[in-house]
């Protein structure tokens, strides 16, 4: 089950529900992204389709659990982000999200 914390937009002037993800005792990074793929990518189409609509420039995507650490996405990184998130999809074959992130990636 994923949890979700408020994560303040100053820009926006809103909370912004985002996923908190857990990073095990020990784990390196690189095996946490692994592990975690399929939510981050979920997290961040999420978020690039939040940046999107707002026209803001970054957006807050995901957090670390028990950590001050809280990941970005930016427009400046957007298409290379939706391409990688377009590129997990297509592997579990949801074609349907495929189709709203290359609408979302002709918008940036």
């Amino acid at each position: 089950m994923m949890t979700f914390i408020e994560e303040y937009h100053e820009e926006l002037d809103v909370m912004v529900p985002i996923p908190e993800l857990a990073l095990n005792a020990g784990e390196m990074m690189e095996e946490f992204l692994i592990r975690e793929r399929g939510n981050i990518a979920r997290a961040i189409a999420a978020a690039i389709e939040l940046l999107v609509k707002f026209d803001v420039e970054t957006i807050p995507c995901f957090a670390i659990k028990d950590t001050d650490l809280i990941f970005n996405t930016n427009r400046a990184e957007a298409v290379y982000s939706v391409d990688q998130c377009i590129q997990y999809f297509l592997e579990i074959e949801d074609y349907e999200k495929c189709a709203r992130l290359t609408n979302i990636k002709s918008k940036l």
